[in-house]
């Protein structure tokens, strides 16, 4: 029996070239399907709070040891303080996870 008949064809959905499968056969993985999301609702990368750590989506989960699970949606916004890149959950965030502690101290 085809294959094609039971399933349906199988199409390239695949975001990012996959390295697990064959070249013919493309299947979206989690990192594909979290991508995804992340463009469909306007976000710009993800965020993790408990290591105080963000990635875009132009360096998606750059770290092999990136625990996703524990990440959020994010926006990306320029630190006002010292001008780094920061990912945040808040849209309207001002400061990058250093500079918001030093500002907390005052």
């Amino acid at each position: 029996m085809n294959e094609d008949m039971v399933f349906g064809p199988v199409t390239n959905t695949s975001i990012r070239p996959s390295t697990h499968y064959p070249t013919n056969i493309e299947i979206m993985d989690c990192g594909d399907i979290i991508y995804q999301y992340l463009i469909d609702n306007g976000y710009n990368g993800l965020v993790n709070l408990e290591c105080e750590c963000g990635c875009g989506l132009d360096d998606f989960i750059p770290h092999e040891d990136c625990w996703v699970t524990t990440c959020c949606p994010a926006y990306r916004a320029k630190c006002i303080k010292c001008g780094e890149t920061i990912y945040s959950a808040d849209k309207n965030a001002k400061y990058c996870f250093y500079c918001a502690e030093s500002e907390e101290e005052k």
